[in-house]
């Protein structure tokens, strides 16, 4: 009984911490632009639900529990990594945007259109491509202000 008592604990303590550390990402506006980052105590928070959930999947009963919770540990501290990596910034040069699975980097000279979307924000380039800037995790306020700053640096572009 007191395995499960701990078993059942940590993954209480997971839960709990996942919930308390879940944040939007973070606005900052510098000099020449502005960056959003997901806070650091998200990443943390998603490590400390793997650990939680790792330390209760080597003290659980049978092997179906222990792979469901080794695989939930697996799933946070994948997003923990997904979280530390993702990066949106624009800057007077380009549009940077960065995830787990690469980076993306689109001057503002070689944007043609930028169009609003509920999905995000669709840059046409030059070259006849397409980017989608995934907005969905932002608040409504800091979209308005991704907006406005790829329309102004678009407009910029355009009359250098």
């Amino acid at each position: 009984m007191s395995r499960a008592l701990a078993v059942g604990g940590l993954v209480l303590c997971a839960a709990t911490v996942l919930a308390a550390t879940a944040a939007p990402p973070a606005l900052t506006v510098e000099a020449d632009g502005l960056r959003l980052v997901y806070p650091a105590v998200r990443t943390g928070g998603a490590l400390v639900a793997a650990l939680a959930l790792g330390a209760a999947a080597a003290l659980a009963g049978g092997w179906r529990w222990r792979g469901l919770l080794a695989a939930v540990a697996a799933g946070c501290a994948l997003h923990a990594a997904a979280s530390a990596a993702w990066l949106i910034a624009a800057d007077g040069a380009a549009l940077r945007e960065r995830r787990l699975t690469g980076s993306r980097v689109v001057a503002w000279t070689d944007v043609v259109e930028a169009v609003n979307g509920p999905e995000g924000v669709r840059l046409s380039t030059r070259d006849g491509g397409s980017v989608v800037v995934d907005v969905l995790a932002l608040e409504p306020h800091q979209r308005a202000a991704l907006e406005r700053s790829i329309a102004r640096r678009i407009e910029d572009a355009r009359r250098r």
